[in-house]
């Protein structure tokens, strides 16, 4: 079992830890799984940085969070829910000078930014990941019903898209 994370730097594990998303990893042999909790982490250092902020000016502030980071624009990806936010994010980029290239597309030789969606960006891993979501309104233990499966659903998808990261990770909580 690999109970040893070698993919993300500690701060990057640590913020992904905080997320409720009831998870754990099977080794797909039966044996029990583990929580991501109780992984260990290999690399140090890295940087987890989160923000609330207004629907209305999400997509500025990612693209500002993008230049703020000073990262080379291949090592990052823009990891979002929906094909309706990947639209609004590259126009957004796109009207900063900001090259995007989509996931579908991801060959690991464009100097542009990656942009997909979390079920796209499954399985692959980044030097940064910037990523745009709803403000979590309380804990997915919180709900019952199909609210709770919605909420469990929502942070599992969060904590897939900032474990793609490697050294570095922003997100930003959007609310109305």
């Amino acid at each position: 079992m690999l109970d040893t994370n070698y993919r993300n730097r500690a701060a990057v594990l640590k913020y992904a830890k905080r997320i409720d998303a009831g998870n754990s990893v099977d080794d797909l042999d039966r044996a029990p799984g583990f929580a991501l909790c109780d992984a260990e982490v290999v690399l140090s250092s890295g940087t987890a940085k989160s923000e609330t902020l207004p629907r209305r000016e999400a997509y500025a502030r990612l693209v500002q969070a993008i230049k703020d980071s000073g990262l080379p624009l291949s090592a990052i990806a823009v990891i979002l829910n929906t094909h309706d936010e990947i639209n609004r994010a590259r126009e957004a980029l796109c009207r900063a000078g900001i090259p995007t290239v989509l996931l579908d597309t991801f060959d690991g030789t464009a100097q542009a930014v990656n942009i997909g969606t979390i079920h796209r960006a499954k399985g692959m891993d980044f030097g940064a990941v910037f990523h745009l979501t709803d403000a979590p309104k309380t804990t997915a233990t919180a709900f019952t019903g199909a609210d709770r499966d919605r909420a469990e659903l929502a942070a599992r998808q969060r904590m897939v898209a900032l474990t793609r990261a490697r050294d570095y990770i922003w997100i930003g909580f959007m609310h109305d």
